[in-house]
C-alpha cells in the first residue's frame, strides 16, 4: 500500500465517522420533541387564547413524550 492509497482510506474513515457523529447528535434533528417544543412555544406567546391552550398541550405532550423516550 502507498502512502496516497493510505490517506484516502483514513480521508474515507473520517468522512463515515464524521458522517455518523453529525447523524447521532441532537443537532442534526430536532426530533419529535423539539418540533413539539416550538410549536407550542410559538402557539403559547401568539395572544388568543385557543391557540395559547393549544400551546400549552403541546408542550406538556413534548414533556410526556421526552420522559417516555429518556426513561422506557
Amino acid at each position: 500500500m502507498d502512502n496516497t492509497s493510505t490517506l484516502r482510506q483514513n480521508a474515507y474513515i473520517y468522512r463515515q465517522n464524521m458522517a455518523t457523529m453529525v447523524r447521532n447528535s441532537n443537532i442534526a434533528g430536532l426530533g419529535l420533541v423539539g418540533l413539539l417544543l416550538i410549536a407550542g412555544i410559538i402557539l403559547f406567546v401568539f395572544p388568543e387564547p385557543a391557540t395559547s391552550g393549544i400551546g400549552v398541550m403541546l408542550i406538556i405532550a413534548a414533556v410526556i413524550v421526552w420522559a417516555v423516550q429518556r426513561f422506557l
